[in-house]
C-alpha cells in the first residue's frame, strides 16, 4: 500500500516584510522539493485565513510552519513545527521529516 504524502503547510500573510520574505522563502524550498513532499499555504491576511490559523493550537500565525504526518495513523496525528531555516536548505526539511 503506497502511504499519503507528508504534508507542509506555511501560514503566511502581508503583515510585515518578514512574513512576506518567509513567504518567498517558503515556497523556494517547495518548488526545490517539487514531487517529494507536499506544500500548502494558508493567507492569514485574509479573514478565512487568520480564522483557521487561530483554529489550530500549533500555528502561531504568520510565520507557523507546521508537518503533517503521512501514513494510515495520520488523522490521529499531532502536526509538528518546523523551526529551521527554509531558504536554501531543503533537505534539512526533508532531514526533520524523516527523522525528526
Amino acid at each position: 500500500m503506497e502511504s499519503e504524502p507528508v504534508w507542509v503547510v506555511a501560514f503566511i500573510g502581508e503583515e510585515t516584510e518578514e512574513c512576506k520574505a518567509q513567504s518567498d522563502e517558503f515556497w523556494n524550498a517547495a518548488k526545490s522539493l517539487n514531487g517529494m513532499i507536499s506544500f500548502a499555504a494558508v493567507n492569514v491576511s485574509t479573514p478565512d485565513g487568520a480564522a483557521l490559523a487561530e483554529s489550530i493550537p500549533e500555528a502561531d500565525g504568520c510565520g507557523s510552519i507546521l508537518i503533517y504526518p503521512f501514513g494510515l495513523e495520520k488523522e490521529e496525528a499531532e502536526p509538528e513545527q518546523y523551526t529551521g531555516e527554509l531558504e536554501k536548505k531543503a533537505m534539512e526539511v526533508l532531514r526533520f521529516i524523516w527523522h525528526g
